[in-house]
């Protein structure tokens, strides 16, 4: 799907009339989907975080990981933090080997057994000058070969 046939449809589906809270998580729904199908990924290997007013990071999306738990600011070794403070994309393509926070990557979803991330990468949500979140698109999988 192409950026200006995604833009279409968030349009078409965001309905201004309704709550904003509503018009938002559809939106973001949208974006998921779309980054899944950009990507070719599968819904645990891509993430949306949110910024909240207290600068913890919470789950968007996938939504098995909302009750999770959340990322505060000063965990340090956080992939998502680190792209956040660093504000640009990073890509890690050797992702199992780096100090990182593995407590979300072992959450299984439903009967799923979780799989490491080999390889990610993200990119925080910025618009003038102030983060608001941010996405990760990774691939899993025993080792690098699968993933």
């Amino acid at each position: 799907m192409k950026m200006e046939n995604f833009l279409t449809i968030l349009r078409s589906k965001t309905n201004p009339d309704l709550p904003l809270k509503t018009s938002f998580e559809k939106g973001f729904e949208l974006f998921y989907n779309f980054l899944i199908d950009t990507f070719k990924r599968k819904e645990e290997e891509v993430a949306i975080f949110i910024l909240d007013d207290r600068n913890i990071l919470k789950f968007l999306y996938p939504i098995y990981l909302r009750k999770a738990g959340a990322i505060p600011k000063d965990y340090k070794k956080s992939f998502v933090w680190r792209l956040i403070n660093a504000q640009k994309g990073i890509i890690d393509n050797d992702f199992k080997t780096a100090i990182h926070l593995n407590f979300f990557e072992n959450a299984k979803e439903k009967n799923k057994s979780p799989e490491p991330i080999e390889k990610i990468m993200g990119l925080p949500l910025i618009k003038n000058d102030k983060v608001y979140g941010a996405i990760e698109i990774s691939k899993k999988g025993k080792d690098e070969i699968s993933a």
